[in-house]
């Protein structure tokens, strides 16, 4: 799926989009819509939806819990739904009832200080849906220009075997962007990523970037230290993929009687949200 330049997702403000432009996007007045009761105390009912919609809505903070004004937010599938969080961080979508990708985006994608969430979700029919943890925007805790084959401990815990050569750059970027990543790892806890199409339970969590970047060649994991599991335990790494709107599988993580974690060596698809599944 491509998605459009950058300059034109953000210079169209509510209705920017990181999809790629069909006719099914939502036109400026359904991409703001908000759904609220008449009860004044600012909740929001199902009886106001529109038959065949649901609504999808929550917060996004920082490291320090503080609301992050402006983030867009996206429910893409063929093309997306936009909104901008408020001064309060907050924001809500309305869309057709659907598996959407949902995206939290903040500033030059080949720039970004930031994390930004990626997760598939399922918006359902007649429902109002608002999450009931804060979604977190951490700041990113390493970024490397790429000049050689080489490991890079990209985020506390997680290691990722990068080659230039085969770095691609992302929908977003120029296609001659210079090759470079970066990470972040998050408390899977307070994270407010939605789990409900993660097939287990999710014990450790990284941001890689840049989001949605498809090596052309194998770039490797492996994990180090304490990411939540212990002799004996058998795991799945999973990757979010904003095309295909899923969780998908891409490694095989054991841990053996003496504590050594050993991951097949299985390539990333894609660069994007990682989680530990057990």
């Amino acid at each position: 799926m491509s998605r459009l330049a950058f300059s034109a997702v953000f210079a169209a403000a509510l209705t920017g989009c990181t999809g790629e432009a069909s006719k099914d996007q939502a036109p400026p007045g359904d991409s703001g819509t908000t759904v609220t009761d008449d009860t004044g105390d600012g909740g929001t009912g199902e009886d106001l939806l529109q038959p065949g919609e649901g609504a999808f809505g929550g917060r996004i903070v920082d490291d320090d819990d503080a609301p992050l004004e402006g983030i867009l937010v996206n429910l893409c599938k063929e093309s997306c739904y936009a909104q901008r969080t408020d001064a309060d961080g907050r924001w809500q979508h309305v869309v057709p009832a659907d598996i959407y990708s949902f995206e939290a985006l903040e500033g030059d994608p080949m720039a970004p200080t930031r994390g930004w969430p990626l997760a598939p979700v399922k918006v359902e029919d007649g429902s109002v849906r608002t999450l009931d943890t804060d979604v977190k925007m951490p700041l990113l805790t390493h970024q490397q220009e790429l000049r050689t084959e080489e490991w890079v401990a990209i985020a506390d815990g997680l290691d990722l075997f990068c080659d230039p050569n085969s770095w691609t750059p992302p929908d977003l970027a120029a296609e001659d962007a210079e090759p470079w990543v970066g990470g972040v790892r998050v408390d899977v806890a307070s994270s407010g990523l939605p789990w409900d199409l993660l097939p287990g339970e999710p014990v450790a969590l990284w941001y890689l970037h840049p989001l949605d970047t498809r090596p052309s060649a194998d770039w490797s994991v492996r994990l180090r230290g304490d990411v939540g599991l212990v002799p004996g335990d058998a795991a799945t790494l999973y990757v979010a993929d904003y095309g295909d709107r899923s969780w998908v599988a891409f490694s095989t993580v054991t841990v053996d009687d003496e504590g050594a974690i050993r991951a097949t060596n299985v390539p990333i698809p894609v660069m994007g949200p990682v989680v530990l599944v057990r």
